[in-house]
């Protein structure tokens, strides 16, 4: 399919986005139940930056075939887009400003001898 051949290359530059756009829109009018149509179109939407559209067509896809791992790993390349531009903290991370929990410190800091 033209819209995964130029999805694929890092370097593809908004025209050539739009035009993998626009050829991923015309696969879907063409085979609406085409999961792996849908999933090309998700994928361009998440390149041109429209990240609530790609996390929307990504679950689409899932829902359609829940058990293939590719789908499920481009869905989760949205969402964690999503939480970036957010600026949300990734489970493990400190919150920003701040140092470890007591708990984490706790965990990390070997126990006291006790007399």
């Amino acid at each position: 399919m033209l819209a995964w051949k130029i999805l694929r290359e890092r370097a593809a530059s908004a025209e050539e986005l739009a035009l993998a756009e626009r050829a991923a829109t015309q696969a879907r009018e063409l085979r609406p139940d085409d999961a792996t149509v849908l999933d090309a179109w998700a994928a361009a939407q998440f390149r041109l930056g429209r990240l609530e559209a790609a996390i929307e067509a990504g679950r689409q896809v899932l829902r359609a075939q829940p058990g293939v791992g590719i789908f499920a790993e481009h869905l989760g390349r949205y969402l964690q887009a999503a939480l970036a531009a957010r600026g949300a903290v990734a489970l493990g991370d400190a919150p920003r400003g701040r140092s470890r929990s007591r708990c984490a410190r706790r965990r990390r800091d070997p126990p006291r001898a006790s007399r």
